[in-house]
């Protein structure tokens, strides 16, 4: 029986969105940790939510018609995704006087932007990861029917959404966040592979040492990266594009060892350090992470402008601290008001 679940994916979700937190805290100061969290915490992400969508396809049995994938996925990404910018984005930016909606009305807010993923600021991952969820699917039924096995099936699902999502992309530059999609879908499918090929990597990991393997290997890109990155930019070499290429390949090769870096460690907490991951409070704010994630942006832009602590580190971490409790505050009162909105309803019946 595989060691791997959903509950090491669930760690890792958490462990991104609140390195996310702090990443989006520090505006000044202590720039090694936001590059080092900007190479993993999106990427783990979405390797994570394509660990998940795998398992419940293939283990849980989950999404047999594309018409129960586009409900269940609506309600847990796109209805909060239109709710908490209406009711939790909108009125703090109006009230904190934000550059961007001063002059707009909020019809054209509500009606010509936020549908269109315009201003939405970090609940861009929700519009996002619903095209994802959606345009794999329809393409993973399609080819399915055609009768073209696993591999080839997400070779080819990859290749049509980078393909397409840079296409439409470059059409509405600004709208729906197609070329993230195209960027992350990558990692998406890699989290999907891994689901498939659980056992096999489980075993592989227990007999190799990789932890020190994709340190080093890490480190190695750092360096040349830091040395040789210039080619990114710099137009004067013979073959420009070939730095180019280059360096993006192992940007791309450096995501995927810090992922598995991340990776390899949570399944060492979930095996070998029952106490720590069945503790109440790691139980809770694996619960809440989501709700971290949806609810912090505006308050932590808020604090930024207005806490007066002049240390930027400082300020950086009381600012994640106390947008966290806040983003928790805010679920806890929501779920209050559903609980209370539920009892009235069995009442009224």
């Amino acid at each position: 029986m595989t060691k791997y679940s959903t509950r090491h994916y669930s760690l890792l979700k958490l462990f991104a969105i609140i390195c996310i937190v702090f990443n989006h805290s520090i505006r000044y100061g202590w720039p090694p940790f936001k590059i080092l969290t900007n190479d993993f915490q999106l990427p783990l992400l979405f390797f994570a939510s394509g660990f998940v969508f795998s398992y419940c396809i293939y283990d849980a049995g989950k999404y047999l018609s594309i018409g129960e994938l586009v409900y269940k996925k609506f309600k847990r990404l796109f209805y909060p995704y239109i709710l908490i910018l209406l009711l939790w984005y909108l009125p703090i930016f109006y009230i904190t006087g934000d550059a961007r909606y001063q002059g707009k009305s909020i019809l054209s807010i509500v009606f010509l932007e936020y549908p269109f993923g315009i201003n939405s600021d970090s609940l861009w991952f929700l519009m996002a990861l619903f095209i994802i969820y959606i345009i794999s699917y329809i393409l993973k039924e399609t080819l399915n029917y055609l009768n073209i096995n696993n591999y080839k099936n997400i070779v080819i699902c990859m290749f049509f959404i980078l393909s397409g999502a840079k296409i439409v992309s470059s059409y509405f530059p600004q709208q729906f966040f197609l070329d993230r999609v195209a960027l992350y879908s990558i990692h998406f499918f890699a989290g999907y592979i891994l689901n498939i090929k659980k056992e096999c990597v489980a075993s592989f990991i227990e007999k190799h040492m990789v932890i020190p393997i994709f340190i080093i290997a890490t480190l190695i890109i750092y360096y040349i990266d830091a040395r040789y990155g210039f080619l990114a930019c710099d137009e004067t070499p013979s073959y420009p594009w070939t730095g180019i290429v280059v360096l993006q390949s192992l940007e791309i090769i450096k995501q995927f060892l810090l992922i598995g870096i991340w990776v390899c460690i949570a399944r060492k907490i979930v095996n070998k350090y029952p106490v720590f991951v069945e503790n109440k409070i790691v139980k809770y704010f694996e619960k809440r992470s989501f709700d971290i994630f949806l609810y912090h942006w505006p308050v932590l832009l808020a604090l930024l402008q207005y806490l007066p602590i002049e240390s930027p580190i400082a300020k950086a971490m009381t600012t994640a601290f106390v947008c966290m409790g806040i983003s928790l505050l805010v679920a806890e009162m929501v779920d209050f008001l559903k609980r209370v909105r539920a009892r009235c309803s069995g009442l009224g019946a």
